[in-house]
């Protein structure tokens, strides 16, 4: 028996934030008002995307945001998150911006200010702290925040980011209600 598309949230729902027709969110995430997301994003259950002031939120295309994944603007600035991210379980985002074809492993917190640029990977349980600037393909672990550059070719992780991405779309809808 194959699942049948998820239902979408649109902009035509006036109480729903503007979200593209093939993006995937769980019934029980919280998707604030200001909050824009790009098509073919995944929202896992229990994600929280808010701007307590209203600042808008943009998240680009084809990201997968885990479980317990709390995105807030605490700003009046606009928080930009690129495309073909990957934001781990438990993971708090506070940050400036993004960049594209990134790792955030489980439970990091990236404060405030912050910028990530394009490739990184933030490894499990990092605090990234207020207005850090984290450089192109940049790999950051362990509690004394060691520093690396990778070397591998940016391709590699949007080959398996995609293959993950059509998994969830196929999977997620099957055991979760969608919104």
């Amino acid at each position: 028996m194959s699942a049948s598309p998820p239902t979408p949230s649109t902009a035509a729902a006036s109480s729903r934030p503007p979200v593209a027709i093939t993006t995937i969110i769980c019934v029980d995430c919280v998707v604030g008002e200001s909050v824009k997301i790009g098509n073919g994003t995944v929202l896992h259950p229990r994600v929280s995307i808010t701007s307590p002031h209203g600042a808008p939120i943009i998240i680009g295309e084809h990201n997968i945001i885990e479980e317990f994944v709390k995105i807030v603007n605490n700003t009046n600035e606009p928080m930009i998150i690129g495309s073909r991210n990957l934001i781990e379980v438990g993971s708090v985002i506070e940050c400036k911006s993004i960049g594209n074809d990134n790792v955030i492993e489980s439970k990091a917190k990236v404060s405030s200010g912050c910028t990530i640029g394009n490739g990184c990977s933030i490894g499990a349980g990092v605090t990234l702290y207020e207005n850090d600037i984290i450089d192109d393909q940049t790999i950051i672990s362990g509690p004394s925040l060691n520093r690396m550059k990778s070397s591998l070719p940016l391709d590699i992780h949007s080959g398996l980011h995609e293959k993950h991405l059509q998994e969830l779309c196929r999977m997620l809808p099957q055991f979760h209600n969608m919104k």
